[in-house]
């Protein structure tokens, strides 16, 4: 049986044929892994800035959530002061206490002959700060940010609880949530600002526009 031309790769012109298309075979391979190495590495980049954005929109939503609960306590407590001031004596209650003062060290909390009101139940949003339980980018931010926003609500809601059952600890109560919002303006509110303004400049660097 006679071999065909075409197999016959010793003949010269052959040889040619077997060799450019081996050339050629071995260029489309490596063009298309090549081409599948950068579309996989411009996906993997763009996933990971579209969720790096994603991030930096929530921080800056769980900072103004945040704020706004601490404008409200602010809020909450000039009322309750002014109400106060409104009800007892200016010879008990002098211009130069707090309410805080009269309420936690003066007993004015359960004294019968004060008068003294009750203050209104802290209004705190938290649509925010449930949605962020659902958001797979939640614990990109600083642990330390997150347990301390957590822990200023759960006091929030105890420290309510407490001045809502009109006790010797309601003062007490008071004071510990006016100390809280002392210390997330000091400390929490100026570390969650600092870690936005460090990724908006990572997303800067990758020509990412956020507001």
């Amino acid at each position: 049986m006679r071999i065909p031309n075409i197999f016959r790769v010793r003949e010269s012109g052959n040889v040619e044929f077997w060799v450019s298309n081996l050339v050629i075979m071995i260029s489309t391979i490596l063009g298309v892994y090549l081409a599948a190495q950068a579309g996989y590495k411009t996906a993997v980049e763009f996933e990971a800035a579209r969720n790096e954005r994603a991030g930096y929109y929530m921080r800056r939503s769980l900072l103004d959530e945040v704020k706004d609960n601490l404008q409200s306590v602010d809020d909450w407590s000039a009322e309750f002061e002014k109400t106060l001031r409104a009800r007892i004596s200016a010879d008990y209650f002098l211009p130069t206490d707090s309410w805080i003062t009269y309420w936690a060290d003066k007993n004015g909390c359960c004294n019968p002959g004060s008068g003294s009101p009750q203050p209104e139940a802290i209004r705190i949003r938290t649509y925010i700060w449930e949605t962020m339980k659902e958001q797979s980018t939640t614990f990109e931010i600083p642990s330390e940010t997150l347990s301390a926003i957590r822990r200023f609500y759960d006091n929030i809601e105890a420290n309510g609880e407490e001045i809502a059952g009109k006790t010797w600890k309601s003062g007490r109560a008071a004071k510990r949530i006016l100390d809280d919002v002392k210390s997330m303006r000091e400390n929490v509110i100026p570390a969650l600002e600092k870690d936005i303004a460090e990724l908006r400049e990572i997303l800067k660097s990758k020509s990412v526009a956020v507001r």
